[in-house]
């Protein structure tokens, strides 16, 4: 939480999780993740503009969702923002920079941990909301035993 808001000083970043939350992944994969997400939701979001990252059990996966108050997401780009190389204009404005990649790796680091990320309906309808599922980790069991690809954070190989 303190490395994202010293990396976001101009957002009011919030983190809510009720319990404890045991994933059955990759620290480094969720951590790359989450980085991306969060540096997204800063990048579209108003300065000042709260961004809630919200943890959460359903039973049988940890589920994080990033939240924004940015411009969202046209209902006809929400799978093509995961595509490789995608870069979807904003609403009301021109596309965002960068080389499209981190909504791509992103995902398929979730895929690779057993898990998967996904564009959910905004609370309240404004802005976009992620949300990361992973497997929960099983009492006794290695929480850390999902795996990062090589390169996972950076270029593909």
């Amino acid at each position: 939480g303190r490395a994202a808001r010293l990396a976001h000083p101009h957002h009011r970043i919030t983190i809510e999780v009720a319990e404890p939350l045991l994933v059955r992944a990759d620290p480094l994969a969720i951590s790359c993740i989450l980085g991306n997400l969060l540096d997204n939701a800063a990048t579209h979001a108003p300065a000042g503009a709260p961004i809630q990252l919200i943890g959460s059990c359903d039973g049988t996966q940890v589920v994080l969702a990033v939240q924004d108050q940015g411009p969202g997401v046209a209902a006809e780009a929400s799978e093509r923002i995961f595509e490789r190389y995608a870069r979807v204009a904003r609403r009301g404005g021109p596309a965002v920079g960068g080389l499209g990649l981190g909504l791509y790796i992103s995902r398929r680091l979730a895929l690779t941990n057993g898990g998967d990320l996904r564009l959910s309906p905004s609370t309240g309808g404004r802005g976009a909301c992620f949300e990361l599922r992973l497997p929960m980790a099983q009492p006794g069991a290695d929480p850390h035993s999902g795996t990062a690809p090589p390169g996972a954070c950076g270029e593909e190989p």
